[in-house]
Formats: structure tokens, C-alpha cells, sequence
């Protein structure tokens, strides 16, 4: 199994407690957050769900409370045990941020991110 962790940092802050614009019954996302700020357009996750969506992934989005330079961490826990398998996924994961990141750069957007991806032994839950 592998793990892909984006660090998002900069951009308007996250608050993982604030009700969803969409449904305020739930809490607000960090993809709805970006939508919202600019940090990503709705064609962008659009594309994104339907190409991972069927994926073996599980996703975790947290607030990072010790750094304040960190705005959320999203780690995306591939569940495959084979290593050439989970290794395709991750490798898509990792062109789709490193995609992302390049574009981040170009708009001078205030956001940016950080990529990262380790092998993990066993899930913990």
C-alpha cells in the first residue's frame, strides 16, 4: 500500500468547522473550500472524481493545528497490496498534483502544495 500526502499551504484559511454552502447540515470540505477561493474551478475536481473515483483510495483530509503555515493535509491512502499496482495509482495521483502545482505557480495563486508518497505496510484505522 502507498500513501499520497498533498500539503496545501497559503490561500484564505480552512475552517474544517464551518457548515457547507451546499448542504449546511454537513461541514465544509477542503475541495469545496477551494472551489469557493479560487483555488481550484469545478472542471478541475469534476475531472478529478470521475478519473479517481473508481480507484481503490482512501481519502483523509485534516487541519494541521501545530503549523500554522499549514493551511490542510490530504492523504490519499491507496488500498492495493500488490506494490505495481498501488505504484500506478500513486503515479497517477502524483502526475494529477504535480499538474496542479505547476498551475498553482503560473496563476501566482496564493495557494501552493507539497507532494509527498510513502509506501505504507498495513492501514491502521
Amino acid at each position: 500500500m502507498q500513501v499520497v500526502k498533498i500539503t496545501w499551504r497559503g490561500g484564505p484559511e480552512w475552517n474544517p468547522n464551518s457548515a457547507s454552502s451546499i448542504d449546511s447540515t454537513k461541514k465544509k470540505t477542503p475541495i469545496e473550500h477551494l472551489i469557493e477561493t479560487g483555488g481550484q474551478t469545478l472542471e478541475e475536481t469534476i475531472d478529478a472524481i470521475s478519473h479517481f473515483k473508481k480507484m481503490p483510495i482512501k481519502v483523509e483530509q485534516e487541519k494541521v493545528t501545530e503549523d500554522p503555515n499549514i493551511n490542510w493535509v490530504s492523504k490519499f491512502i491507496i488500498t492495493l497490496e500488490d506494490d505495481s499496482d498501488a505504484s500506478f495509482v500513486a503515479s497517477e495521483l502524483n502526475k494529477f498534483y504535480e499538474k496542479k502545482k505547476q498551475s498553482l505557480i503560473e496563476s501566482d495563486s496564493d495557494y501552493s502544495i507539497d507532494i509527498e508518497i510513502n509506501k505504507i505496510e498495513h492501514l491502521v484505522n
